[in-house]
Parts: structure tokens; C-alpha cells; sequence
């Protein structure tokens, strides 16, 4: 006995001694007493007998499980050790396990164990799955004693911690049928409407995954059930439950189910008029070749259309070769834009949208305008754009002369020279080049010698020149000329 009282009064000496020093504590003092804490354990475990200390063993476990929880509390980072802690106070508790015949105490383990393979998800998911694991023995435990007792005002608390439970096991297991049943388990035990909000999201979380995979069918299945889920809070996000109707959308879209993806839109919208819904709806109907221009002109004049979302929405518009309705988007979008430094984006996509579609006429004409607005000083680009729209225009120039539209090249390919400002520079050599290139092939010679003069004079050394000077000098009979310009 006196043995027994020794091992008893040393552990409960070193967790007190460990209490008072609160949270400034070390990761070396921490370690030290959880393998204090743990050396003391085995030794209780030996003892022949324990059955007149049942009330101290789990006090000892309480008061270990609240040094965990005021670390946290605290935000005290002792990171894997929190856990181990934890998991110490589940030990000392589940020791005893044999001697508990009431409904609190296994409540209150439950709750450990459960979340206690939370607090080790992040180090050790095998920790995290034995603790719910034993969690699950425990909940074994009170669906017995319920048989004998009345579990009463306790069963709310019960399920609330079982629905942790089966949501925390669904939430860090790979998506499978298992994954499925675990949720169905949460569902039979949701007693607060919070809980529906924790579970639509899971299940919108495991939507999202599986979107990204490409893998659209399993994902209708979760984002289905979180839209149902949602459904039944009254006091739901409406946000929330719009964007994983928007998801579900984009989801049957892929799947080619244009029925369902635009009921989906229409539900968002109800249920949040947000630029997004109307975005989805032009693209399912776009995708559906229907008249566009109201949805899409809804949703450029839409206060909330972000830029990006304005633009993607015309150059979906653009793709679908429906260019009459993206250029009168355009009309309206950049309205709300003009003086401002977001404007020459807007037509910097505009101009590219009209060259991708070869509409060489309305692109030449919207890109003189926006020149000669920006040399008059009523528009200044800025030198970025004034880049960008370079390195369109050649490579608008590099399109033409590849299918032998020489004069069309030239066209677009001297704009883009217009625009650089340095005349000292390797592409100004590319672009004279190019040019020179296009008039030897048109059999202007006098031409093409004076752009590949030009290039020469830049000062860049170039063998694409010199070989370009040498060809032509030679068709001009120059041949003097040709080969000294290749010495």
C-alpha cells in the first residue's frame, strides 16, 4: 500500500509542479514531462491493484487534458506534444475504462479521443484514426449502458461529439463509399443547425477535390448532397449555397447535361445575385449557341462584374465565333471604364479578339483610332500595354507572312515598329527584317533593299540580315555588293 501511495503522490507532485508554470513553458520541458508522465503510467498499469484510486486516475486525466487544452487556448505551439498530451489524459482514462458506469465520464472520453486524432491529423494520420478508432469503442461503451440506464440530457452532447467524429473520419480518408457512410452516420446525428452548415461544406470541399480531378459525375454526387444539406438551414448562407450551385453548374456543363447546369445557374441567382450566376449563364448559353446578348448584357452592367470576370465573358464570346455580340459587350463594358487606367486593358482584349477572328478591317480601324488618341493625348497607353499591343501586332505580322499575306504582314508588322519607342534594339532589326523579307517576296526589290539597309544601320550584327542583304543584292546583279556584305 505504501508503494502504491509513493507512485500516486510523485505523478500528482510532478503535474502540479507542471500547472504552475503555466505557458511559459519549453519544448524540452514539455518533453520531459510527458516522459515523466508516461514512466509513472507503466508503473500505476503494475500495480496489483487500482480499485481504491479509480477517482484520482481520472482527476489525473482531467487535469492533463486541461494543460492541453489551456495551451491552445494560450497559443502556446508545442505542436506534436499538444496531441501527446492529449492522448496521455485518454490513456489514463480509458485504463479505467472498466470502472465507469456513468454517462459523463464517457462523454467527456469520447470527446478526447475524438479530438485528440484531430490535434494529430496534422503529424500522424495512423494516431489520428487509432484515437477515433477507440473512440468508437467508447461510443460501444455507452450504447450498452444506455441499455441499462436512461442516458437523458446527455445524449445531446453525445451526438454532437459523435457527429465530429464521423465528420473528422470522412473529412481525412480518401474520397470512397467509406467516406459516404461516415457522412450518412453525421447526418443521423445532427442535432444543432450549425451541423448542417459543417457538413454542406464538407461535402462542397470533397466537390471541389474531385472537380479539379476532372472527375465531374462523383463530384455532382457531393455537391448535390451539399446544396440538399444546406437546404434544410433556414438561416443558411445564401452565398455559400449559390457557389456550390455555380460549381454544380460548371460540373454539368463538362458533362454536357446543358438541362440541369442551367437550372443550377437559375437557383444561384435566387438564392444570390451575384455576377457569377449571370457569368454561368452566358456560358451555358453560349455553349448552347441561344441568343446571349441579354444574360451577357446583364451581366456587364452589373456593378459587382469585376474586370476579369467582364472580359472572360467576352472572350467567351469570341470563341464561340459569336463576334457581333462580344463587340457590342465591349461597347457597353468599356463605358464604365473610360479615363480610367483600366480602359486600355479592355481594348488591348478587344483588339486581340478581333485579330484572332482574322477581322483585320475593325482591328486595323480600332487600333488607329486607339494610336491616334494616344499620340493626340486624349488616351495615353501605358508603356506596357504600348508592349503588349507591339507584340500583337507581330505577331498578327508573322501570322500573315506564314500564309503569304505579304502586304498584310507589312501592315501589321510597321504598326508594331510604331510602337517601340528604342530604334537601338534586336527587334527593331526582326521587324525592318521581316519587312524587307515580304517586299522581296512581292519582287519589290528597291523596297526590300531599303528595309534590310535599315535593319543593317540599326547596329546590331545579324546574320539573318547580312544573308538577307546578299540575296537581294544578288537578284539586283550586285554581286560586288552581295559578297562584300557577307565578309
Amino acid at each position: 500500500m505504501e508503494g502504491n501511495i509513493s507512485v500516486f503522490e510523485k505523478l500528482e507532485g510532478l503535474v502540479t509542479q507542471f500547472e504552475r508554470r503555466g505557458v511559459e513553458v519549453t519544448n524540452e520541458v514539455v518533453d520531459d514531462f510527458l516522459k515523466d508522465v508516461a514512466i509513472y503510467f507503466d508503473h500505476i498499469s503494475n500495480l496489483p491493484s487500482i480499485e481504491g484510486r479509480i477517482i484520482e486516475i481520472k482527476e489525473l486525466g482531467y487535469r492533463l487534458w486541461n494543460i492541453a487544452v489551456t495551451f491552445s487556448q494560450e497559443n502556446v505551439d508545442i505542436g506534436l506534444r499538444n496531441a501527446k498530451l492529449r492522448n496521455l489524459a485518454c490513456d489514463y482514462l480509458w485504463w479505467i475504462r472498466d470502472y465507469i458506469s456513468d454517462f459523463d465520464t464517457l462523454r467527456k472520453l469520447l470527446k478526447f479521443f475524438t479530438q485528440t486524432g484531430r490535434m494529430y491529423k496534422e503529424y500522424d494520420l495512423l494516431l489520428s484514426k487509432k484515437c477515433w478508432e477507440m473512440a468508437e469503442k467508447v461510443f460501444e461503451m455507452i450504447a450498452m449502458l444506455s441499455k441499462r440506464k436512461s442516458i437523458g440530457q446527455k445524449e445531446h452532447d453525445i451526438k454532437i461529439t459523435l457527429f465530429s467524429l464521423y465528420c473528422y473520419q470522412a473529412e481525412y480518408n480518401p474520397i470512397s463509399e467509406e467516406t459516404k457512410n461516415k457522412i450518412n452516420q453525421a447526418k443521423d446525428v445532427i442535432v444543432e443547425e450549425y451541423q448542417l452548415t459543417y457538413l454542406a461544406t464538407i461535402m462542397y470541399n470533397f466537390g471541389v477535390q474531385l472537380y479539379d480531378k476532372e472527375r465531374y459525375e462523383e463530384c455532382t454526387f457531393w455537391l448535390e448532397s451539399s446544396v440538399e444539406t444546406r437546404e434544410r438551414n433556414q438561416n443558411r448562407n445564401k452565398e455559400s449555397q449559390a457557389r456550390t450551385l455555380r460549381l454544380l453548374g460548371n460540373c454539368y456543363l463538362n458533362l454536357k447535361n446543358h438541362e440541369k447546369a442551367l437550372n443550377c445557374a437559375d437557383m444561384s441567382i435566387m438564392e444570390s445575385n451575384h455576377p457569377a450566376g449571370k457569368y454561368l449563364l452566358t456560358k451555358i448559353y453560349l455553349n448552347l449557341n441561344k441568343p446571349a446578348g441579354k444574360v451577357l448584357d446583364a451581366l456587364l452592367k452589373d456593378p459587382e462584374c469585376s474586370v476579369d470576370m467582364g472580359l472572360m465573358a467576352l472572350k467567351l464570346a469570341g470563341q464561340h465565333k459569336q463576334l457581333e455580340l462580344c463587340m457590342n459587350g465591349f461597347e457597353t463594358f468599356s463605358k464604365k471604364f473610360v479615363n480610367t487606367p483600366i480602359y486600355e486593358k479592355i481594348k488591348f482584349v478587344q483588339i486581340e479578339i478581333l485579330v484572332k477572328a482574322d477581322d483585320n478591317v475593325r482591328a486595323t480601324l480600332l487600333m488607329d483610332t486607339i494610336l491616334q488618341d494616344h499620340h493626340n493625348g486624349d488616351f495615353i497607353i501605358s508603356s506596357s500595354f504600348l508592349e503588349q499591343f507591339s507584340f500583337l501586332l507581330w505577331n498578327k505580322g508573322v501570322k500573315e507572312y506564314t500564309k503569304g499575306n505579304y502586304r498584310d504582314s507589312i501592315v501589321w508588322v510597321d504598326r508594331a515598329r510604331e510602337l517601340f519607342k528604342t530604334e537601338n534594339s534586336q527587334t527593331q532589326v526582326q521587324i525592318c527584317s521581316l519587312i524587307s523579307r515580304c517586299y522581296l517576296n512581292m519582287d519589290d526589290y528597291d523596297q526590300s533593299l531599303e528595309w534590310a539597309q535599315r535593319a543593317m544601320s540599326i547596329g546590331e550584327e545579324n546574320s539573318i540580315v547580312t544573308v538577307l542583304l546578299f540575296e537581294i543584292n544578288i537578284i539586283l546583279s550586285r554581286d560586288d555588293e552581295g559578297l562584300q556584305n557577307l565578309k
